[in-house]
């Protein structure tokens, strides 16, 4: 499962936009849903420009 999360402030890309996302891997812990996780790898977002073109 994919939990997006969005910062407040930042602007949610509308439909139809193509998005250019830089990411790294990084290992994180804590709860997912109602599951805990212990240690997992997840791709965690540095940044995102999204526009129609």
């Amino acid at each position: 499962m994919s939990l997006p999360h969005f910062e407040d402030g930042k602007r949610i890309p509308e439909v139809g936009e193509t998005c250019q996302i830089h990411y790294h891997a990084e290992v994180i812990e804590g709860q997912v849903g109602d599951k805990s996780v212990r240690a997992a790898t997840a791709n965690v977002v540095d940044q995102m420009e999204c526009g129609r073109g």
